[in-house]
């Protein structure tokens, strides 16, 4: 269902994003400044993760921003063509190849007294 306006910001979907993305952009500026705190004290690995909490909370803001615009899109169309007759005689021709080796295999199998069939 295609939701217009600004009322597509107020689904059930669209709150429990939003929410969501407060949530971790906060937890992932609380981290960057945790991590700039441990590198200006010396430890020069949390450098890497000073910089790498905000690249998640950007992240985190275009994946919330792509699933709050891929959902005004609407469904999602079938992107399978209807088949042609040529697709049809070959699904046909594949089912039938497959019939004949599960028809081969079935005879081949052995029975319970440990022969197989003719």
């Amino acid at each position: 269902m295609k939701v217009g306006g600004s009322r597509r910001w107020w689904t059930g979907r669209a709150v429990a994003l939003h929410i969501t993305v407060v949530v971790v952009v906060t937890a992932f500026i609380l981290l960057a400044r945790w991590q700039v705190d441990r590198a200006l004290s010396g430890n020069e690995l949390s450098w890497v993760y000073a910089f790498e909490w905000p690249f998640f909370a950007l992240y985190a803001v275009y994946m919330w921003w792509k699933l709050l615009v891929d959902d005004d899109l609407g469904p999602v169309r079938d992107r399978r063509a209807a088949p042609s007759k040529e697709d049809d005689e070959q699904l046909a021709a594949y089912n039938r190849y497959l019939a004949g080796l599960a028809e081969r295999d079935r005879r081949r199998a052995p029975r319970r007294d440990g022969t197989t069939a003719p």
